[in-house]
């Protein structure tokens, strides 16, 4: 099997019955994908290729981002901070947090 996204590659062996496997593609230069209002969202092709000796068995193509996501939830003057980053950079996520009735 091999994985390729911005001309980094990686290769590997799934072993004979096994369901599943795991690769690592190291890309050091990725650009990071932004939430809306902080940046670019650039996407990367991402080609997953199985194959058996020289025979192509199936391939998988999608765009991906690349980008962290961190949740502080560490003791604050307050009490517990609850503060999303991506990228390193903490971010305001808008959005509800109703909490229904009695």
């Amino acid at each position: 099997m091999s994985a390729e996204i911005l001309g980094h590659r990686a290769e590997g062996v799934v072993d004979a019955g096994a369901t599943g496997a795991t690769l690592v593609v190291t890309v050091p230069d990725a650009p990071v994908w932004w939430p809306v209002g902080y940046g670019e969202s650039p996407l990367a092709d991402l080609t997953l290729t199985l194959a058996t000796d020289d025979q192509e068995l199936d391939r998988w193509q999608r765009r991906i981002g690349f980008r962290t996501v961190e949740l502080d939830t560490s003791r604050d003057d307050v009490g517990t901070a609850f503060t999303i980053s991506i990228n390193g950079q903490p971010i305001f996520v808008k959005g509800v947090n109703w909490i229904p009735d009695e």
